[in-house]
């Protein structure tokens, strides 16, 4: 059984390099978003207001993923 991940230790000074999708991906579902799905906090780069589609475009460019595929099956 893996460990609780906690986004606070994804700070921005780890580079991208270095970070691995899947757990990037379970910690950024740990994120709490807003009635307008935005940041209630600050996750990794990107600041407390940031639109989650926003980071799904970063997750895609970032690691070369399809959220679409990922998330329903497309």
């Amino acid at each position: 059984m893996r460990a609780a991940i906690n986004y606070n230790n994804l700070t921005s000074d780890i580079p991208e390099k270095c970070l691995d999708f899947n757990m990037t991906w379970e910690a950024f579902g740990q994120v709490p978003l807003d009635e307008d799905e935005c940041l209630e906090v600050p996750f990794y780069k990107f600041t407390e207001g940031t639109d989650k589609y926003e980071i799904w475009h970063w997750f895609e460019k970032s690691f070369s993923v399809c959220l679409g595929e990922i998330l329903y099956g497309d």
